[in-house]
């Protein structure tokens, strides 16, 4: 097995590996690698009566020195024993997003059950994941190197007991950590790293928050203000009404505390807007499928109403028009 990935942060990405690669006969035993190649070393099991017609498709992507895996598979088990622990070669804590399916996860004497929008923490300790529950799933897992969290946790004086937890549970940020862990894998699904970066490290803060006692100092507000208002972005940006005060109506926020809080990190909601606008048309230019699209169809799809406006912005920062920008991508294909 090749073992180049097998690391928490790796190579350029994303990596993808898909059962059409190598065809139906050999889909299980190809899946079985790419586990072990985007997770560190886990064991895949299934019924050998069942190889015939397993499916799956996972793409592998970098973000802040952690690693986001996308995952799409027939239902089936995974693993961690002694051998793969003995196999790994770093610690890391799991932030898996159920997107279908049910998950049971066994831990250290714990078990939590993720269902579609739960999102759960782990580690990379002995663990068993059944997926028996439903006849396919779909998983975001975030692979976070063990020190990166344990820095949090100490700055809150929160441990891990090393027992599963259900994140999506707790009652005043839960739902918060799942829609941020949402929007960091659209972020990087439509090819803006920037934003990336900056909802894994928003994801990150709230898991350590959601699992702060509750006698503990409060959440930090303006944390979860800039996850609200960056999963607004997400899901509303190509709505070319989109803009402060709508972000206000869907965050309920004050256009005020939306400014403020995201002064706090030297951003302001023009400049995000304007930035997840042109990651989304850079990715509908760069798309083979919507190459006999014209570019004034794919700015609006963008959610700018003015193509020319458009232009002149695409071009100051990226330092061409998007016509020529688009004839470089389409070469590549």
């Amino acid at each position: 097995m090749d073992t180049r990935d097998e690391t928490c942060a790796t190579g350029d990405g994303p990596r993808r590996w898909d059962w059409r690669d190598v065809g139906a006969r050999d889909a299980f035993a190809y899946y079985r690698e790419g586990v072990c190649a985007a997770f560190m070393p886990l064991a895949a099991e299934l019924g050998r009566d069942r190889h015939a017609g397993f499916r799956f498709a996972i793409a592998s992507h970098d973000v802040g020195g952690a690693v986001l895996n996308h995952v799409r598979a027939t239902a089936h088990t995974v693993t961690k024993g002694a051998r793969e622990l003995a196999a790994s070669p770093a610690e890391c804590y799991y932030l898996n997003l159920q997107l279908t399916g049910v998950c049971r996860i066994r831990q250290n004497g714990g078990e939590i059950a993720l269902q579609r929008g739960d999102l759960g923490l782990f580690t990379s300790e002995a663990m068993e994941l059944r997926h028996d529950e439903a006849p396919d799933l779909a998983v975001a897992s975030l692979m976070v190197p063990k020190p990166a969290l344990d820095a949090r946790l100490s700055e809150r004086r929160t441990r891990f007991d090393g027992r599963p937890k259900a994140l999506s549970l707790n009652p005043a940020l839960g739902a918060l950590a799942a829609d941020s862990a949402a929007a960091l894998l659209a972020a990087l699904t439509q090819g803006a790293p920037a934003r990336a970066e900056r909802l894994q490290s928003i994801l990150l803060d709230l898991t350590v928050e959601a699992m702060t006692p509750d006698d503990a100092a409060p959440a930090t507000r303006a944390a979860t203000h800039r996850a609200r208002i960056l999963t607004a972005l997400s899901r509303r940006a190509c709505d070319p009404d989109f803009d402060l005060a709508a972000c206000a109506d869907a965050t309920a926020l004050t256009p005020r505390a939306i400014q403020r809080a995201l002064a706090q990190t030297g951003d302001t909601f023009s400049d995000l807007l304007t930035d997840t606008r042109l990651a989304t048309a850079r990715r509908l230019l760069a798309d083979p499928a919507r190459a006999h699209l014209p570019i004034a169809t794919l700015a609006a799809d963008a959610g700018f109403r003015d193509p020319s406006h458009f232009g002149r912005l695409f071009a100051t920062r990226m330092g061409t028009s998007p016509g020529a920008w688009r004839k470089t991508q389409t070469t590549r294909h």
